[in-house]
């Protein structure tokens, strides 16, 4: 069954867009605060997606590759220092993916477009 290509809208969590995270050794992003019309239609595409009080229901991108981001009129952005809470729409395909018998589907993100961004900055104190 072909998978369908989805634009959701919602906020960026725990982005590491320039970088790989350090467990899963891929960049990554949760894109949460989904509609409830979201979940449905990743559900339908066989998507697990996940809750939490926090950033509501959501789902986690992965790739292999660095995740390019970009304005809303189209120029491309720096994809560091993209913080919690940033608004986005993303461009959404998947693929099926394996790891120790187990399958799923997997989101890719095709096209990451930021309407809102909160820059990430670390804050240190004395």
């Amino acid at each position: 069954m072909e998978k369908p290509i989805l634009k959701l809208y919602g906020t960026i969590y725990w982005a590491f867009l320039d970088r790989t995270n350090d467990l899963s050794g891929k960049y990554m992003f949760d894109l949460g605060n989904l509609s409830d019309a979201a979940v449905k239609a990743l559900e339908d595409a066989g998507v697990d997606v996940k809750h939490k009080d926090t950033q509501g229901y959501y789902i986690v991108y992965k790739s292999k590759y660095p995740i390019e981001i970009y304005d809303k009129n189209g120029t491309e952005l720096d994809n560091s220092g993209v913080g919690n809470g940033s608004k986005a729409i993303v461009v959404t395909s998947f693929y099926e993916t394996q790891f120790k018998k187990k399958s799923w589907i997997q989101p890719s993100p095709k096209k990451v477009v930021i309407t809102e961004m909160v820059r990430y900055t670390i804050v240190t104190g004395k």
